[in-house]
């Protein structure tokens, strides 16, 4: 018995059935609509992404602005100003053009925790923000109007003139001794001027605010002086551009 097989006519052969027709066996058929549905939803998704992404942006924007106005209104926030209590009466020295000069200054702890625990530091990048903060003493704070009037007294009782009145007033802060034990800690994070007032010493950052805020209270020009190579700052006063700082003013 022969076991081979006779070969199949070329014109029974599946490739050649449908040869010259546009059709396709059933299973081909199912598998390219398949894929054609799996095309158009993925063209679908893509289409959905990109014509809702501005919207998502834009909420994420209103998003981002009402989190940072619930931030500064009731995180960084100052507290309510203390009642004045545990006063201590500072002694301030000083001398200028070869006189001593001395006033008492009546300061409170409640008044110093106040100001202790408020924000601090100088921010990279936002540095006018950050020393404005420090600048920006509570209402209810008289300390720089009434240590000023008291100096004011003592530069007219001298005759000075309003060259000489600067002066006075640098004079008093540099006397305020220079705080070692926190610059040898490199805690050079500023404080405020009520601070400095209070424990009667501070670094360059913390008597800078305060001379700048007695030139202020005065009506002077005034502005900071940051030195980041030296990690230092200083204080100025507006003049004349031919006596000022790289013709500053």
């Amino acid at each position: 018995m022969n076991d081979s097989y006779p070969d199949v006519p070329e014109e029974f052969k599946k490739e050649d059935i449908y040869k010259g027709t546009s059709k396709k066996p059933d299973s081909d058929n199912v598998v390219e609509r398949k894929i054609e549905k799996q095309t158009s939803r993925k063209t679908d998704k893509v289409w959905l992404f990109f014509k809702f992404l501005p919207i998502f942006i834009s909420f994420v924007f209103v998003l981002s602005g009402v989190v940072l106005y619930i931030q500064n209104v009731y995180f960084l926030k100052k507290p309510k100003f203390p009642i004045l209590e545990n006063s201590k009466t500072v002694n301030y020295e000083w001398e200028y053009k070869n006189k001593e000069y001395a006033l008492e200054f009546e300061a409170y702890e409640s008044v110093d925790e106040y100001y202790g625990s408020l924000q601090k530091g100088i921010i990279v990048g936002e540095e006018a923000e950050s020393i404005d903060r420090y600048l920006d003493l509570s209402e209810e704070d008289s300390s720089i109007s009434e240590i000023n009037s008291s100096i004011k007294s003592m530069a007219d009782g001298e005759g000075f003139n309003d060259d000489q009145f600067v002066e006075f007033i640098t004079s008093f802060v540099q006397y305020i001794p220079y705080d070692t034990e926190k610059a040898k800690a490199n805690q050079y994070d500023p404080r405020y001027p009520y601070e400095v007032l209070y424990d009667n010493t501070g670094i360059c950052s913390g008597k800078s605010f305060l001379m700048i805020s007695f030139l202020r209270e005065n009506g002077y020009g005034n502005a900071v002086f940051l030195y980041d190579n030296e990690d230092h700052m200083t204080a100025g006063v507006s003049c004349t551009k031919e006596h000022s700082t790289a013709n500053s003013g």
